[in-house]
């Protein structure tokens, strides 16, 4: 008999075909079929990556043979050691993401509510590997042990694995999904995955303690005392080469710090409340440090120990917005700054991707990482492009919701590009008409989502599997095969999409 949470999208097709849409005049019938076929698609890809039971990856070379266990996430399910990258990992970052998707899945109807028992299993696998000791790691076979001498150099040392206790394993970005300590030298320590994770628990708290609510309350506590702690602690950033003070980790940690502070409160923990609240101010503070106004764009980076120009404008200010899921302020969608910066990044890839000059007038590129990124050959990354259809998507249920837009100088080559640099006229916060006025407005930056996934709809394959990234020119997919990651932006977007359309 087939255990019901080897695939945590069981039914998940039915429910989300089922869903009461909206179809608005605005979209072609072709892009919503593809839509709605899509979010199928992503959420038995992504299902496929949780849980993965019945996979086994081997690293022959380094002597392992990794089989997940529940509530793991491995980025990428494909086991073929002859393909790469190697992405049979469960980082937090990933985890958290996706486990915000499949939540938002079940809270929207997309996805069949027996999937809540795998929020359960992910919280007692983290956990269980919060609870990890790197000196009894080295007193296992397999430490610095490789079949092959001139791999030796990407085992870690003894001595660093022998750190890993205590707080400092949430500091280490990936696990092998069996949960066990990753032997592989990688970019450590990275901060911004506890954040994300105790925002995923804080989003959806009430699905997460259906299994009861102690597990959950332990892991969230940890993962908000990691982010109180290490505010102002350098890392290496999303992109997991650059070490530094980075915009998308401090972002996702003022969302959680936040988050977490209402949460408190309202258990009537006053003095944690007020220590969270304390330490999102400081960061509100740091995060004024990015903004660079001769440019128009926010910095992903400062301080950081490589700092060449062509990595200042960088995708992750959108993910990091998308990702913190802040609903107004500053680094939320409503930030005249981000604002600014995505626009920054729509004239970059423009001129820097053959792929995006083939679109039309209005239409809104595909968004890669940075200038000069050459992982891959530094094409489309689908988790940026989603992002940014998303922070549109946001925007156009702002407007029918609140029916405001911030206009400043900082935001002015944005709305041009929109046409709504007319609200100009209006002040410092332009307010829209009830009726017309607003779901005119609201339909122009939803179409400006929607035109980011229609040139996706024509790069995904009829199976909808989604990579890593699209190669620059041609659109083929590069990099990891069926990235969880890539489905859950997908799930997010979707999920923004019809928040926008159920406002009107």
């Amino acid at each position: 008999m087939t255990d019901a949470r080897s695939n945590p999208m069981e039914n998940a097709r039915d429910a989300a075909v089922a869903i009461d849409k909206v179809s608005p005049s605005e979209a072609t019938a072709d892009l919503e079929q593809w839509m709605n076929r899509q979010l199928c698609a992503s959420l038995d890809h992504m299902g496929k990556s949780i849980s993965a039971i019945g996979l086994t990856r081997r690293r022959e070379e380094f002597f392992q043979e990794i089989t997940p266990r529940r509530g793991s996430v491995v980025a990428s399910p494909t086991i073929d050691a002859n393909v790469q990258p190697d992405y049979f990992f469960h980082w937090l970052r990933d985890s958290a993401l996706v486990m915000n998707a499949l939540a938002l899945a079940i809270e929207r109807g997309y996805a069949n509510e027996t999937a809540c028992r795998h929020l359960q299993d992910f919280v007692e696998f983290s956990l269980e590997t919060n609870r990890l000791d790197g000196p009894a790691r080295v007193a296992t076979k397999g430490v610095g042990e490789t079949s092959r001498p001139e791999l030796a150099r990407y085992l870690r040392s003894r001595r660093e694995l022998e750190a890993v206790v205590g707080e400092r394993v949430l500091s280490e970005a990936r696990f092998n999904p069996d949960g066990s300590l990753d032997i592989l030298k990688w970019a450590r320590p990275q901060c911004d995955g506890p954040a994300l994770r105790a925002s995923t628990l804080l989003r959806h708290i009430p699905l997460f303690e259906r299994g009861g609510a102690e597990p959950a309350r332990e892991l969230l506590r940890a993962d908000l005392g990691f982010a109180l702690g290490h505010i102002g602690d350098p890392c290496y950033d999303i992109w997991e080469h650059r070490f530094g003070h980075h915009y998308h980790t401090r972002v996702v940690s003022l969302a959680a710090l936040t988050r977490g502070a209402a949460w408190a409160r309202g258990a009537g923990q006053t003095a944690e409340a007020e220590l969270y609240e304390t330490a999102a101010c400081e960061l509100r503070r740091q995060l004024d440090y990015h903004w660079r106004a001769e440019d128009g764009f926010y910095l992903s980076a400062i301080k950081a120990t490589t700092t060449p120009a062509d990595v200042d404008l960088d995708s992750a200010i959108v993910l990091a917005v998308a990702n913190a899921g802040l609903p107004n302020g500053r680094h939320s969608v409503l930030d005249p700054r981000v604002q600014s910066t995505l626009e920054r990044l729509e004239d970059l890839f423009i001129s820097l991707f053959p792929i995006n000059r083939s679109i039309g007038p209005g239409e809104v590129p595909l968004l890669g990482r940075f200038r000069g990124d050459g992982y891959f050959g530094g094409g489309v990354f689908l988790i940026s492009a989603l992002a940014a259809a998303e922070a549109y998507y946001r925007l156009a249920r702002h407007i029918h919701v609140e029916g405001t837009l911030r206009v400043d100088d900082d935001n002015q080559r944005f709305l041009e590009r929109c046409g709504l640099w007319e609200l100009r006229g209006r002040g410092p916060e332009a307010v829209l008409r009830e009726g017309d006025e607003r779901r005119a407005v609201a339909a122009l930056f939803r179409a400006r989502g929607d035109s980011i996934l229609k040139t996706l709809s024509r790069y995904t394959p009829p199976s909808g599997e989604m990579s890593e990234q699209l190669d620059k020119t041609s659109g083929e997919p590069s990099s990891a095969q069926n990235l969880a990651w890539s489905y859950a932006a997908f799930v997010s977007a979707f999920a923004a999409r019809e928040k926008s359309l159920r406002a009107e």
